[in-house]
């Protein structure tokens, strides 16, 4: 069926595009759809998955996975109401905070966790900073150059950040 598509093995085309029919044989990458964030469209039209993008590999053949501009770390959105702010500056959904699975890297959304549901920061308990969470309960968290205390969750103590 000349509708139907399979890769192609022509010399003439490139790797990643798609053989149509005898008359067009390459139907390039610019006509596949290549959508962020699990995409990345390269300077010459071909599209890689996001984890080609940055691994040293030049998959592009352009080198345009691979350049300073696409490696670089991207600026972080401001964190909604909706959101917990990691001590990295990353934001995630307040509803994975105490939830006993560390989805900040530096696992301060599982540190100063309170989940007695009838508290709220409105005790001021936290020595620093207070979130309450969706489903009762809060979480105390520290400024930066701090660390929640490992034996009450409500302090913070110094840290000296040359060390870490």
């Amino acid at each position: 069926d000349p509708g139907e598509k399979a890769l192609c093995v022509h010399p003439a085309c490139s790797r990643g595009t798609w053989q149509v029919d005898l008359t067009r044989l390459c139907l390039f990458a610019v006509d596949i759809p290549c959508e962020s964030p699990s995409r990345f469209r390269c300077a010459n039209n071909r599209c890689l998955y996001i984890h080609e993008v940055c691994n040293q590999v030049d998959d592009c053949g352009d080198g345009s996975d691979e350049s300073q501009e696409s490696c670089k770390e991207p600026t972080l959105p401001p964190c909604t109401t909706e959101d917990y702010k990691c001590g990295d500056g990353k934001c995630i959904p307040l509803v994975h905070v105490c939830d006993n699975y560390a989805h900040c890297n530096d696992q301060s959304d599982e540190l100063g966790c309170d989940h007695n549901v009838e508290r709220t920061c409105a005790e001021k308990l936290c020595e620093h900073e207070c979130t309450d969470l969706p489903d009762g309960g809060f979480i105390c968290f520290c400024r930066l150059g701090y660390r929640v205390n490992e034996a009450d969750a409500n302090a913070c103590d110094d840290i000296n950040e040359c060390e870490i």
